[in-house]
């Protein structure tokens, strides 16, 4: 089995962050190896200094995915059964 948990959506690229409201949703967040988990940002959106950039880290050893489009459909592949936590 395996289960992943979200950690916080931090936001970058804006001199200062104003009021950005960032939101990450996995589906499905658990499961047998190998998992296909897709993330949305859907929920989040860019504060008052506009948009910015983002970094999801899957907590698994594999690269980092960059983006600066919230609303997006991030799909990852987790291949061990461990518990992981995803950030961005």
């Amino acid at each position: 089995m395996l289960c992943v948990a979200l950690g916080a959506l931090f936001v970058t690229g804006c001199s200062e962050l104003r009021a950005v409201r960032a939101v990450l949703d996995a589906s499905p967040d658990e499961g047998a190896v190998p998992l296909r988990v897709e993330f949305h940002t859907s929920g989040s959106m860019y504060g008052a200094s506009g948009p910015g950039t983002f970094a999801l880290d899957f907590d698994d050893g594999t690269s980092l995915v960059q983006g600066d489009e919230f609303g997006v459909l991030i799909p990852h592949v987790y291949e061990h059964a461990e518990e992981y936590t995803a950030r961005a």
